[in-house]
């Protein structure tokens, strides 16, 4: 998975990067670190993917 499929697939489940790290408790940069590790194949890379696709899709009013 590239950095763009990551940003891609919490997008189509509604997320944007600033609700994402509230809800992971971390900060909107490492959201952007962590897809950039998921790209470079880093050992926590499948945690990562795993915890993306566990997301529940959000509804927009």
């Amino acid at each position: 998975m590239d950095r763009q499929q990551f940003k891609d697939e919490y997008e189509k489940r509604g997320w944007t990067p600033i609700p994402l790290a509230e809800r992971w408790g971390i900060s909107k940069t490492r959201i952007h670190q962590i897809a950039v590790e998921v790209e470079q194949g880093h050992k926590k890379a499948q945690a990562y993917i795993d915890m993306l696709h566990g997301l529940p899709h959000l509804k927009i009013s």
